[in-house]
């Protein structure tokens, strides 16, 4: 025949704490990243396409609303470069979309406007790592908010 295992078990019934009634306490969330990042993208894109007045980089056409979109030279996976005013400028659909950001025409352009110097310190940038942190999308978007014009200022202090 079997036995038992010696298991005592306790006569106490067990200590339940009250239920609590009230309104629960609500906790603040804190802004992701992610979210901070696309909130960003699109002041930035609106700030760009504002600067270069709407007329496309490579082409010269002039749009409104969809049709003109804020294109970048280096592409945005690379997170050095996203939101590097040098690297992003105003461009149409057909541009940015249809002929992949029409990257000899762009080159072109940042080249004739920043001069060859700052071309080749955006391609320097472009193999570089950069981690961005929730101060500085919350920094960035506050000065895109408040006063659009000091952004370029504000971020090449934050990105030295």
């Amino acid at each position: 025949m079997l036995k038992r295992t010696p298991l005592k078990r306790s006569r106490k019934p067990l200590k339940r704490s009250p239920l609590k009634r009230g309104k629960p306490k609500r906790r603040i969330k804190k802004p992701r990243a992610t979210t901070l990042e696309k909130k960003l993208w699109k002041l930035f894109s609106l700030y760009v396409r504002k600067r270069d007045n709407y007329t496309c980089a490579t082409c010269g056409k002039h749009a409104l609303g969809a049709g003109m979109h804020a294109g970048h030279f280096i592409r945005r996976g690379k997170k050095s470069l996203k939101f590097d005013p040098r690297n992003v400028h105003a461009q149409c659909v057909g541009c940015n979309k249809y002929r992949n950001g029409a990257e000899a025409q762009h080159a072109e352009y940042i080249i004739n406007t920043y001069g060859k110097g700052e071309f080749e310190r955006i391609m320097d940038l472009s193999r570089t790592l950069r981690r961005w942190y929730v101060k500085e999308f919350e920094l960035l978007i506050g000065i895109l908010q408040k006063d659009p014009e000091r952004y370029e200022e504000v971020y090449y202090d934050l990105t030295k």
